[in-house]
């Protein structure tokens, strides 16, 4: 345990992290060795690395098309190592396990047979299966200080045929902990400290909570101004705190950018939480997805201003501006392309809202219809028209798209971005046809053309239906 003991020693220099989370875009290997540099300049120490399916599992099916091989993962860690991070591996543990109980060989560790997101306590082999990826990615990571666990949201927990049996004596709480200890005892094993979100405990009891103590640090994470009274309450009984506000991936499970003034707020809300309670580390985290079975969201390209702030405010600056926050972009070599991906997102986040709205007056306006029991209006067919112009202006920015963000992140991620958020449109417009074909006048969209003048492409963005 002597490794444990050093970790100790060496943790009260507080750990200032950035959360790399690689389930969702990740960027190429060429861009993913330049990060280290950017993320140093901005202030942080460390960096929480959700590898998810990018890591070289020995097991295949858990890996993804384009996966970083072993040689490269080194070739990473060495250069954060040369800019002084530190690397936390993340491991799901618990809750959020569909990259590994999606496949049909994992199923029957599955907590509720039907659901691929928490794996089963009571399950026999289960924690053991935890346990050899845990290894993998110590073998990986071998002098990490500090290791993530995950064990956020599991929302089966205590639901399960086996579960509902414990839970009828022994409370939630007590069967999260009785899977969970045997995990940090294997981490502490291996000369690191085990770190925990701290959601699904927030509801134990002191009894229950005080196993904790010395075996685990807990990592708060949402707004921080409502974690004040769970904070003060955990620390009393001598559990090790962290603070983990969000730098991206807090906006919207389908958003393009972060508010910035959200994630400012958010970070600086735990800053002040950070004077009430001790924390031992800051964590920014920076999700690019909510499960690995979701779609994609905030790519990091768009988002390292946010980053940068992050560090910023992390490391003590009181003062954080647009002008340094882009002076540190500029000196890692990052600014062009970032202003460019900035510019791209939000033209693409536009032009989403833009379809949306589109689409939802056209359902509103075919409710409307069959409530009144219209037929042969006009209304419809203008609002496909718009929507069939909205989805080729896709085609073009889907060209530009391309050309800019292949390089940072490969064609197949980015063709995955964009139509997660086309393809619900394209499906809407087949719903807006086909309401136009019950409702609408089967001369309309024809009688626009050639009365009008309008083409699909012809409808400018924010106009509305001609009057009848």
């Amino acid at each position: 345990m002597a490794g444990l003991k050093s970790a100790n020693a060496k943790a009260r220099k507080q750990i200032r992290a950035v959360h790399l989370d690689l389930k969702g875009m990740p960027p190429l290997f060429e861009r993913l060795v330049r990060l280290p540099k950017l993320f140093r300049a901005a202030g942080f120490n460390a960096i929480l690395v959700e590898w998810e399916d990018m890591f070289p599992w020995r097991d295949r099916d858990l890996r993804r098309p384009g996966y970083y091989d072993a040689r490269q993962v080194r070739l990473f860690s060495e250069a954060a190592e040369k800019q002084g991070l530190e690397i936390i591996p993340l491991v799901q543990t618990f809750g959020h396990m569909e990259n590994v109980l999606k496949h049909g060989k994992n199923e029957k560790f599955r907590e509720i047979p039907w659901m691929n997101s928490d794996i089963s306590p009571l399950c026999e082999g289960a924690r053991e299966r935890v346990e050899e990826l845990l290894s993998e990615m110590f073998d990986a990571f071998p002098s990490s200080r500090y290791f993530h666990l995950g064990g956020d949201e599991v929302g089966t927990l205590g639901r399960g045929e086996r579960s509902l049996r414990y839970c009828s004596v022994h409370s939630k709480t007590e069967l999260y902990l009785d899977y969970m200890i045997p995990l940090l005892d294997f981490v502490r094993s291996r000369g690191a400290v085990p770190l925990l979100w701290f959601d699904m405990l927030a509801g134990g009891n002191d009894r229950e909570l005080a196993y904790l103590a010395g075996k685990a640090e807990l990592v708060l994470w949402g707004f921080g101004d409502r974690l004040e009274a769970p904070a003060v309450r955990l620390s009393s009984l001598g559990i090790g705190l962290w603070g983990a506000p969000c730098f991206k991936g807090a906006d919207g499970a389908s958003s393009e950018l972060p508010d910035l003034k959200r994630r400012f707020d958010n970070t600086r809300n735990y800053l002040a939480l950070g004077k009430k309670v001790r924390l031992s580390g800051l964590i920014s985290c920076g999700w690019s997805r909510y499960t690995s079975l979701r779609q994609q969201c905030d790519p990091l390209e768009g988002a390292l201003d946010s980053a940068a702030a992050a560090g910023l405010l992390f490391r003590g600056e009181q003062d954080v501006t647009e002008e340094k926050v882009l002076k540190i972009l500029e000196d890692a070599g990052f600014l062009e392309t970032f202003l460019r991906s900035k510019a791209l997102l939000g033209e693409l986040s536009e032009w989403k809202e833009i379809g949306w709205r589109c689409l939802r007056s056209a359902l509103e306006l075919a409710a409307g219809q069959e409530r009144l029991k219209v037929r042969k209006d006009s209304q419809l067919a203008w609002y496909c028209l718009k929507m069939a112009g909205i989805l080729e202006g896709a085609d073009a920015l889907k060209l530009r798209f391309h050309k800019h963000f292949d390089p940072l992140y490969g064609a197949g991620s980015v063709e995955d971005f964009l139509e997660e958020r086309i393809i619900p449109l394209r499906r809407g417009l087949e719903l807006m046809k086909r309401d136009n074909r019950k409702f609408g006048h089967p001369l309309a969209e024809e009688g626009y053309r050639k009365v009008f003048g309008i083409e699909t492409g012809g409808i400018q963005c924010g106009t509305e239906p001609i009057s009848h």
